[in-house]
């Protein structure tokens, strides 16, 4: 059985791991034990929704923190 919640903790896995991250990177930054969110991945506990924005808005900001990182370092500048 595949829910919504386990998902949408994939698709946050995906787009964290094509940038670089693991999903346990995401859950630290987010400030959630990668324990817990590992426990959302297979469906034991349903996260509450401020939970996932939380994870969501994480992998968005380390994305956007890379990407920044990486123009620096194109356009000259130490990041």
């Amino acid at each position: 059985m595949n829910t919504q919640t386990m998902q949408q903790i994939e698709d946050l896995r995906l787009k964290a791991e094509a940038a670089g991250y693991s999903l346990a990177d995401v859950s630290r930054h987010a400030g959630i034990d990668p324990s817990q969110v590992s426990r959302y991945a297979v469906g034991k506990t349903i996260p509450l929704l401020t939970t996932m924005r939380k994870l969501e808005e994480s992998v968005d900001s380390l994305i956007k923190t890379r990407l920044e990182a990486i123009q620096g370092v194109s356009e000259g500048v130490n990041p």
